[in-house]
């Protein structure tokens, strides 16, 4: 049996066995509970005091990761735009109103691990999706495409014998090509499913999970062990590495480590934690990769920093490869500074390898952005007004000539009241390296109401001039609409067209979903 269809009906037997179960009273802390590509949704509204224009903080393992802005509300649920952050908002992911306390996860969950769980109503809850892309290939030089997916979302707690928790991220798409010869591609994928209990002070994960917390390693099939006493905290984990390509099962890529941390409170509330541990991978018996992972975080009303740094461990290959017995691997700073109500200073430095992200719709500014996501950042933001609020950001990357540049991106955003909620993004990017001079200009209106319709226009152009005469100069400009629409209180509908007029890729996008939120 395959992968993926164990993961269907073990899902089929949490289902019969825990949907849905008993409700409590509204978590104080609000969750978020569904992503669309321009609303963030969660599971807080006008009982709990929101108000729309009201600002939120997004925060993921303790740590600050992007604002929010209030836009519709009901009675426990409101959705919400992404106002500034560091990363995209993922389900799960806490959500405070801004200058509120930061907690440390460990005071926030029971045993520091995975507080999304607790307060929560039992059973699962999530969302269902089915989408279709189409895009046309306007250059003459490449193959139309149709791509029908699902994608099945749930996370819930005790929904198995009243005392396992489930998480459970499992996405299926299938590639047809107009030209002839041109085979179909199916791609089944389990990117996360996840069962979870506690018992007698130690928290246990079993199935394909992310390691967050023991050191680099992605995506892993095993177990992962979580205790915490007094101000300790240790965490364990071991399995194997899923298959890079099509994330099959893969028995012969060992992965183990462990991380202890410590967590201490000052006399004036500000909080710092402290981890270090050892881990490594092993290849069909063979020695791979050891490092010490090493992670620091500290928070305060105004000040957040987070530090984290793998030390290699060089053995075997890897000190005939190095030639010493230490290397440092995969640094991550972020510095974030609250000056006062209205500015938000932040910075960082980030060399480590690509994050796997899985993205329901692209566009040039999204994959611009994926491209120069590593190095050294430093950038402000002031907030003029409740409604309007610009940002500056430097950012710099160093490595082969292709894929280091310097940038400065200035962006504006506002949004006001009228005949519902309407909201505007202006940004412009200006770029350069050893081989081109480049700027990437887009802009996005939107409008929603209260009955959960949402609309926006958006538009871009991004032109790069050569340096090289080998290199001609770049044009890509690009243009789309988009509307998404709520049906009762479960399901939303949605539709996106882009438009891409660069010569050689030349393109019409055309993407369809249709959702059922559980």
């Amino acid at each position: 049996m395959r992968a993926w269809q164990a993961g269907l009906w073990c899902l089929v037997v949490l289902v019969g066995l825990g949907w849905p179960g008993t409700g409590v009273a509204e978590p104080a802390t609000a969750r978020v509970t569904y992503v669309t590509a321009r609303t963030v949704y969660i599971d807080l509204g006008a009982n709990a005091g929101l108000r729309v224009g009201q600002r939120l903080e997004l925060r993921r393992d303790g740590e600050v990761v992007a604002q929010l802005e209030v836009r519709e509300l009901s009675s426990r649920r409101a959705a919400c735009s992404l106002v500034e952050g560091v990363d995209r908002p993922v389900m799960g992911d806490s959500v405070v109103p801004l200058g509120a306390l930061n907690r440390s996860p460990s005071e926030s969950g029971a045993h520091g691990l995975d507080p999304s769980s607790r307060g929560r109503r039992s059973g699962l809850h999530g969302r269902v999706a089915v989408d279709l892309l189409y895009l046309r290939d306007e250059s003459g030089l490449g193959r139309d495409l149709w791509q029908p997916a699902a994608r099945l979302r749930l996370k819930g707690r005790q929904v198995l014998a009243n005392r396992w928790d489930a998480d459970i991220d499992i996405r299926t798409r299938r590639s047809i090509y107009s030209a002839k010869g041109q085979p179909t591609l199916q791609r089944n994928r389990i990117y996360k499913f996840t069962l979870s209990t506690e018992s007698h002070g130690v928290r246990w994960s079993f199935g394909r999970q992310y390691s967050t917390d023991v050191g680099a390693f992605g995506l892993v099939d095993g177990a992962q062990m979580g205790w915490r006493r007094g101000s300790w905290e240790l965490q364990a984990l071991g399995g194997t590495q899923p298959d890079g390509l099509n994330l099959g099962f893969r028995a012969t890529s060992l992965r183990a480590g462990f991380m202890l941390f410590h967590h201490h409170t000052t006399t004036h509330g500000n909080k710092w934690r402290l981890g270090m541990g050892y881990a490594g991978s092993y290849d069909s018996g063979h020695f791979d990769r050891e490092f010490v992972h090493l992670r620091s975080r500290y928070s305060s009303r105004r000040f957040t920093l987070v530090a984290t740094q793998d030390v290699d461990v060089n053995r075997v290959w890897k000190h005939a490869l190095e030639g010493k017995t230490f290397s440092l691997t995969r640094s991550h700073l972020l510095l974030r500074s609250r000056l006062d109500d209205a500015v938000v200073v932040f910075g960082g430095y980030d060399n480590r390898r690509p994050i796997r992200r899985y993205r329901d719709l692209e566009t040039p500014e999204t994959r611009f952005d994926d491209r120069y996501r590593q190095g050294l950042w430093a950038g402000l933001r002031h907030r003029l007004n409740s409604s309007y609020s610009w940002g500056v950001m430097l950012r710099s990357r160093r490595g082969a000539s292709q894929d280091g540049a310097d940038a400065l991106t200035l962006d504006l955003r506002g949004s006001e009241d009228w005949k519902g909620r309407w909201w505007v993004v202006s940004r412009s990017t200006a770029y350069r390296n050893d081989l081109v001079d480049g700027w990437l200009q887009s802009g996005r209106l939107g409008w929603g109401n209260d009955r959960g319709f949402t609309l926006e226009l958006f538009a871009g152009l991004r032109h790069e001039n050569g340096k090289d005469n080998d290199l001609s100069d770049f044009t890509d400009p690009w243009f789309g609409w988009g509307a998404e629409a709520e049906i009762g209180s479960r399901w939303s509908v949605g539709y996106d067209f882009e438009r891409s007029f660069e010569g050689n890729e030349a393109y019409q996008e055309h993407w369809f979903s249709a959702t059922l939120r559980l």
